[in-house]
């Protein structure tokens, strides 16, 4: 009887997350890139490999498909193993079950014990003693010391031997060059921003896309679609040359892969371009998809959250908000017929999650400083808002007012802001510049424009403003906004 098998490696992003230098970074992607080659390895060494198959190989994840269950049982029981020793602390999660093609529940099924497996609570591993050194950046057991003297667990050691090993055209960073001389740089105060893009995109709707399908139909879905994952990604960072530093020989992007897999990204970058990054990957993603031999993939869109946080910010935790983000991005999709993005400034140390955060400072009753997801029309719109506060006749000092004095004190809002369309419209020199400023808005309003406000949500019972949003890239762009575009 044949079988069915998936592994998953969990929480992947907070994984390589944990540390806080671009160099460790570094190293934990490769490991987490080399996995599909440790899992092929483990599987040529029963039977030389004829008593399996690859059905899906990604970043973190794989599907297989046994003979036999003495094949099934020798790679499952020691692919945990090799997991542990090749990405220390990395959790994995696994399951098979009994494989018909004629019965087609097999997938259903697969997933279901797998859903179980993530819900079951992970074998607590042995305290150590009290007489244990531990590393002073994560409190782990220390192993050894490292080039600079300090010390290092386990999974340190293993993220800096793979920043070392990443060699060859099988490394992240090659993959994604887009064929010329790039360096990616990894001393983070280098880049020259204050604020750093968490930058997490994923497809929506991929269940449903793979469900109630053949296993020979999700091999050829997501051996595309991992083609397009990485061509996207590769769009996005070839778009970014365009800003790169030259250095001996090279260009210098600001820029840094987490993970690239699937329909699954993750990258740290220069703040002042990571939402031009994100629209570059989110518009090729959707072109590939429409333009794929395969048509299931015709219409599959992606969206995206970006975190911009100020340098020194906890990555775990920025990538934890960029999360959020595109969720909240996918409630603006359509039900996935369009592309979406959504973005959120950090400006204090308060952490929580989207919508607490949202609650805590941008929201009075009905009224909502955040729009939630752009569409790429309306991301481009607002581009066109930003550009044109950069004008004298748009008072920026009055918008920023405005935006605090709205969520609490609304008459005064109001007040501000009939004075300050009063002042710009008596202005003849200001005219020009600010009927520009509110022709942009109004692009993105429609025919709901109140004001600075939008009628939006459920039932057009709530209130949106995109200013918050503008002031937030005006002011992560250092003043000229930039979307760049190839």
């Amino acid at each position: 009887m044949p079988y069915l098998y998936r592994y998953e490696a969990k929480r992947i992003q907070s994984w390589i997350l944990s540390s806080d230098r671009l160099k460790e970074l570094k190293g934990a992607s490769e490991c987490i890139n080399a996995l599909e080659q440790q899992a092929e390895t483990l599987r040529m060494q029963w039977n030389g490999g004829r008593d399996s198959e690859v059905v899906v190989a990604a970043a973190g994840n794989g599907m297989y498909r046994f003979a036999t269950l003495e094949s099934l049982t020798a790679f499952a029981s020691a692919w945990p193993l090799v997991v542990s020793a090749h990405a220390p602390g990395l959790p994995l999660v696994q399951a098979a079950v009994e494989f018909n093609e004629q019965q087609g529940d097999a997938m259903e099924r697969l997933f279901d014990e797998l859903g179980k497996a993530h819900r079951e609570s992970p074998v607590a591993a042995a305290v150590p003693g009290p007489f244990v050194v531990r590393t002073g950046r994560t409190g782990a057991p220390a192993i050894r010391r490292g080039e600079q003297g300090e010390l290092c667990d386990a999974s340190i050691v293993q993220k800096l031997a793979h920043t070392r090993a990443a060699a060859g055209g099988k490394s992240l960073e090659t993959r994604l060059s887009p064929g010329k001389d790039l360096v990616l740089q990894e001393d983070l105060h280098r880049w020259g921003c204050d604020y750093v893009g968490v930058v997490h995109a994923d497809g929506n709707r991929m269940a449903q896309l793979f469900r109630d399908r053949s296993t020979n139909e999700v091999q050829r879905l997501s051996t595309e679609l991992k083609r397009i994952t990485l061509e996207s990604a590769k769009a996005a960072v070839g778009n970014l040359v365009q800003v790169a530093t030259p250095r001996r020989g090279a260009l210098e992007l600001p820029l840094r892969p987490i993970v690239v897999g699937g329909d699954d990204v993750t990258f740290i970058v220069d703040g002042r371009y990571a939402l031009s990054f994100a629209n570059r990957y989110l518009q090729t993603f959707e072109t590939l998809c429409k333009e794929s031999s395969l048509p299931a993939l015709h219409g599959a869109t992606a969206s995206a959250g970006v975190a911009l946080v100020k340098v020194g910010w906890p990555f775990h935790m920025a990538h934890d908000l960029a999360e959020d983000l595109c969720k909240d991005a996918k409630k603006a999709s359509g039900d996935g017929k369009q592309s979406t993005l959504s973005f959120h400034r950090v400006t204090d140390s308060f952490v929580g999650s989207l919508g607490e955060i949202r609650d805590r400072s941008l929201c009075r009753d009905t009224d909502r400083l955040s729009w939630g997801g752009y569409t790429l029309t309306q991301l481009q719109q607002l581009f066109r808002v930003v550009s044109a506060m950069q004008k004298r006749a748009v008072p920026g000092g009055k918008l920023r007012e405005w935006c605090r004095l709205a969520v609490s004190n609304p008459s005064a809002a109001g007040a501000l802001w009939q004075r300050t369309v009063q002042i710009a419209e008596e202005t003849p020199a200001h005219r020009r510049d600010w009927r520009e400023f509110m022709d942009a808005l109004h692009a993105i309003y429609g025919d709901d424009a109140n004001g600075l406000w939008c009628k939006r949500g459920a039932g057009n019972n709530e209130q949106h403003t995109v200013l918050h949003d503008a002031i937030a890239w005006q002011m992560v762009s250092g003043g000229e906004p930039v979307l760049v575009e190839g």
